[in-house]
C-alpha cells in the first residue's frame, strides 16, 4: 500500500530519478551491515534527484534564452 502512495506522489522527472537511483542503489547494498545500505541508498537517491533538477532547470533555461542577442 505504501508502495502505491509512493508511486502516484512522483510527478516530475528529478522525483523519479530519485526514487529510482534510491531503490537500485539499496538493493545493491543489501549486504552492509547494520541496514546501513537504506542510508547509503536514500543519500544517493537525494544528491541523484538533486542533480536531476540542476540539469532539468538549465535544460529549461537554455529552451528559453534567445540565441544571438547581443
Amino acid at each position: 500500500m505504501f508502495a502505491g502512495l509512493v508511486v502516484l506522489g512522483l510527478t516530475n522527472r528529478p522525483g523519479i530519478v530519485a526514487a529510482v537511483v534510491g531503490a537500485a542503489v539499496c538493493l545493491l547494498a543489501l549486504d552492509v551491515p547494520n541496514n546501513g545500505g537504506i542510508l547509503v541508498g536514500a543519500v544517493c537517491g537525494v544528491i541523484a534527484g538533486y542533480l536531476a533538477d540542476i540539469a532539468e532547470s538549465r535544460r529549461a533555461e537554455q529552451h528559453t534564452t534567445p540565441v544571438g542577442t547581443g
